[in-house]
């Protein structure tokens, strides 16, 4: 895909402002960036041939819009709006990589993508920007580099409160996430974030730490004592289709195996919370909320994690029981947003305001 006109920042802006659900009605405006900006839109309009209801599911992904008539445009999903211009990214420079001569080429592109851009840029930049001059921070990187391997990606300690976090940033084949067979997805999602063969994934290296943590062997941080410290494991993923119902219940049910057997080494483990899985978006979206300290996410994650628990007891209705089902399925993601909602946190991203047009200089 060619250059992003800066002309279209505000197309996002208006995306993200967009108090109701309904289709979004882009009039092209005729000036002298009108040529540019109706060539990039061009390339993101769907094929006339066939009704919209019998495409492909992966054709409306990768043209998200409708051209209705002259300047008049339509966007048929904010979502695949956003994918398509920044998520699309990876697959343009990866589609530029595979050209270069082998000498120029970097091999396997995709590990090489996830740690420079989706670690070290996007969630060392946010956590950077989100915890700045607060509390021990420490990024994979610099943990690295003290000599400790097997680091965790990122690790923040707020008096006895650690956020320890994995970064995950991978793909699930497109035959895989549309053939509606659990089995299938619930098999691939294992292999990316419990463990694959004798590769041990986010799950296990999250158990690891906290092992390490509990017995003071994560030697950057032993100012605090063990017995006190309240561990807050999170899974960062960059594709916020693993953001789906019932995620979190799932990976909990490998974590809470783990720990068991952690506990039957004699390693005190009552004041480990629940893995809490969010999207890189989520944390992004309520940077300035996270920021201006309008929401503490160590206790959001507590509130979270307290109404997704599942509860043996007696519900009064059938209603209720299905309301505390729904509960524990809750994504993360969901769960943050709406609280931002209710307490009617949000407005304009100053990050967007104050960086989105310099991205395209």
């Amino acid at each position: 895909m060619e250059r992003i006109p800066k002309t279209f920042i505000p197309i996002y802006g208006s995306i993200i402002q967009k108090k109701k659900e309904g289709i979004l009605k882009i009039n092209l405006r005729n000036d002298e960036n009108y040529s540019i900006n109706q060539s990039f839109l061009d390339k993101l309009i769907l094929p006339e041939s066939g009704e919209i209801t019998d495409v492909e599911f992966r054709k409306i992904r990768s043209t998200p819009m409708v051209k209705v008539e002259g300047e008049e445009y339509l966007i048929i999903y904010d979502l695949f709006m956003f994918e398509k211009v920044f998520k699309g990214l990876y697959f343009v420079l990866n589609s530029l990589n595979s050209r270069l001569p082998l000498e120029h080429r970097i091999s396997n592109f995709r590990s090489y993508y996830g740690d420079h851009f989706s670690e070290k840029t996007l969630l060392y930049g946010t956590l950077e920007r989100v915890f700045k001059d607060r509390y021990i921070k420490y990024s994979g990187e610099q943990i690295l580099q003290k000599g400790i391997d097997a680091e965790p990606d990122y690790y923040i300690r707020n008096g006895n409160k650690i956020l320890l976090i994995e970064s995950k940033d991978f793909l699930i084949k497109a035959e895989v996430k549309n053939s509606a067979n659990y089995q299938l997805i619930e098999k691939e999602i294992t292999k990316k974030l419990y463990k694959d063969g004798g590769n041990k994934k986010a799950v296990l290296q999250l158990i690891n730490n906290i092992h390490r943590l509990l017995n003071k062997e994560l030697e950057f941080d032993t100012n605090y004592k063990e017995k006190n410290i309240r561990i807050y494991p999170i899974i960062v993923v960059h594709d916020v289709q693993c953001v789906v119902p019932g995620i979190n219940t799932l990976i909990n049910g490998w974590f809470d195996e783990e720990l068991i057997k952690l506990k039957e080494r004699g390693i005190i483990v009552k004041n480990v919370r629940p893995i809490t899985l969010v999207s890189i978006d989520a944390l992004i979206f309520n940077e300035d909320i996270l920021v201006n300290k309008k929401l503490d996410l160590f206790q959001v994650i507590d509130e979270y994690h307290k109404q997704t628990i599942v509860k043996k007891k007696n519900f009064a209705n059938e209603a209720e029981y299905e309301q505390h089902v729904n509960n524990t399925l809750l994504p993360f993601d969901v769960f943050l947003n709406g609280l931002v909602a209710k307490k009617k946190l949000r407005k304009g991203s100053k990050l967007l305001s104050e960086m989105g047009l310099s991205l395209f200089d």
